[in-house]
């Protein structure tokens, strides 16, 4: 049997391995953020090559996905777009390395609906303004 709704939280909640109470927090404010960035950088149409339909289905995978947290790694996160999962190092919760959480957030966000590295630093950098180049 395959039913695309196993392979996602049903409730519509991220899930979290690894992380502290406080960290946790952190990536659920950072979530929230990223898709009210995302909503009104879209709203501004600087996000056009990423048409309506996959463009929600890019929140929704953000906001339901399983993080898991890495150690220390030369890259901010890594996604599995199969598995739903994004595995966050060290390094996304410092800005000086990554930009900002909630731009990590969404960068990994266009890998998870299969897009490429470039669409994701396009997305990053024309409504976060930024783009480490690091993902």
């Amino acid at each position: 049997m395959s039913s695309p709704v196993v392979l996602f939280d049903v409730l519509g909640l991220a899930t979290y391995e690894g992380f502290n109470k406080d960290e946790e927090q952190k990536l659920d404010d950072a979530l929230d953020e990223a898709e009210k960035i995302l909503r009104e950088c879209r709203g501004n149409c600087k996000i056009n090559n990423i048409d309506d339909k996959s463009f929600e289905f890019m929140i929704h995978m953000m906001k339901t996905s399983t993080y898991i947290k890495g150690g220390k790694h030369f890259t901010c996160a890594v996604t599995d777009a199969l598995q739903h999962k994004v595995t966050l190092y060290a390094d996304a919760f410092k800005p000086n390395k990554c930009c900002s959480l909630p731009s990590t957030l969404a960068h990994e966000s266009v890998h998870l609906i299969l897009q490429p590295e470039d669409q994701a630093q396009n997305v990053e950098s024309e409504c976060f303004g930024c783009n480490m180049g690091k993902h």
